[in-house]
Formats: structure tokens, C-alpha cells, sequence
């Protein structure tokens, strides 16, 4: 008799279910940023700062993963792992620095098994380094990435090892935005924004553009 599979893990917050519909079976949406390091880079270094930081973070090392019946995955917390750091040379000029960043977008993430997290190192010459971190968009944000950014570089400009600090575990801020939501949803319509119709772009695609909507006053109140 075939044994049934159970998975224990947290749900998605409000933000993730988002962009977990958006997403469908379509390319991951990721979030991405670079740095540019001027001066002489430790590798090793930067690995250990790098595997401190997943260890903090269970975020950076969190599976997503879903029965068949299940409409959205459940957040899994699994065993921190630091992933590879990709180093390429590079000319260093900004075009270059471009098509590093659209193909470390390009790459696919083993979201099942918690592999979230893509490292990748141009190196333009001895002194002159891109540092590129690129994540699902279901584990980071522009704020989140700047708050990690911060932290790997004060761990790696750090003249020993520093103590793990504690920080608020995801898993734990989506509890709460969970139940602040059921909290207040009562009595609310849910609101359709108009460009949700749109088919989302594959990340190769993606060239952001300003879009000026004219709301009714209707639409307005209800937000």
C-alpha cells in the first residue's frame, strides 16, 4: 500500500500568494540586485559571510512545496546549504554587467528543494568586481535585498567572525500578516487592480516602463 505523502510547513503570506497566481506555470519572477566591489575580493570570505547569512535567514534556505490538491505551496523550512558562487570574467563595461544580470535572471531555481538563492561574481579585473545576488520574488524584495546587502557587508568587512544576530524570521512576519488580514477582511470587497489581466513578462522580457491610469472616484474609495 503506497504510503501518503504530508508536508509541514507554513502558508504563504498575502504578498506571496500574489505572486504565486501571477507566476502560474510561467517563469519565476525573481528579484535581483548588483554590486559593484572596487578593490581586492576574498572568495573564501565571501562564502563564509555568505553561508552566515543563510543560516540567519530561514527564507534563504525555504522550500516551496505542494500536495497535488494543493492550489498554493506551503513555505518549508529545510537544511541552510550555501549555494555556488559563479565567478565569470567580464570586459566590465556596462553592457557587459547587463547580460551577466539577464542571464542569472534567465536561470531557473529548484524551488521544491529550497535552492533560492543564485550567486555570480564578474570579475573585470583584479580590483574591479560585480557582485550579483538574484532570488524568486517569492523570497525578497528591493527593501529585504538592501537589508541582507547590509548585513553581508558588514560580515565580510568585519575583521573576525561575527555572532549571528537575531532577526524576524519570514515564516513569522507572514503568521502575522495572515492573521491581521482575517482580522480586517470582513465587510471588504475584494478590488480588482486594472492592469491584472496582463499576461506577465518572462524575466528575458521584462523592461519596466511608467503607466498613467485615470481612476474613477468609485474605484479610488475602495482602496
Amino acid at each position: 500500500m503506497e504510503q501518503s505523502k504530508t508536508i509541514e510547513g507554513y502558508p504563504l503570506s498575502p504578498q506571496q500568494r500574489r505572486i504565486w497566481q501571477l507566476q502560474a506555470d510561467s517563469h519565476a519572477l525573481v528579484t535581483q540586485c548588483g554590486v559593484l566591489i572596487q578593490g581586492p575580493l576574498q572568495l573564501d570570505r565571501l562564502r563564509e559571510c555568505l553561508g552566515q547569512l543563510i543560516r540567519s535567514h530561514e527564507i534563504l534556505h525555504t522550500a516551496f512545496q505542494r500536495l497535488p490538491a494543493m492550489a498554493l505551496s506551503l513555505q518549508v523550512i529545510v537544511e541552510p546549504n550555501t549555494p555556488p558562487v559563479r565567478v565569470l570574467d567580464c570586459p566590465g563595461d556596462d553592457a557587459s554587467f547587463s547580460l551577466l544580470c539577464a542571464g542569472e535572471r534567465a536561470r531557473s531555481f529548484a524551488l521544491e528543494s529550497g535552492d533560492v538563492l543564485h550567486v555570480a561574481v564578474a570579475r573585470a579585473g583584479a580590483d574591479r568586481h560585480l557582485l550579483v545576488l538574484t532570488l524568486p520574488a517569492l523570497c525578497a524584495d528591493s527593501v529585504s535585498l538592501f537589508n541582507l546587502l547590509q548585513q553581508l557587508s558588514e560580515s565580510y568587512a568585519a575583521s573576525s567572525p561575527q555572532p549571528a544576530r537575531e532577526v524576524v524570521q519570514y515564516a513569522d512576519f507572514s503568521a502575522w500578516q495572515n492573521d491581521v488580514c482575517k482580522s480586517t477582511a470582513a465587510g471588504y470587497a475584494p478590488v480588482r487592480l486594472p492592469l491584472e489581466h496582463l499576461n506577465v513578462p518572462s524575466p528575458a522580457d521584462f523592461a519596466p516602463e511608467c503607466l498613467t491610469l485615470t481612476q474613477d472616484a468609485g474605484s479610488v474609495s475602495k482602496f
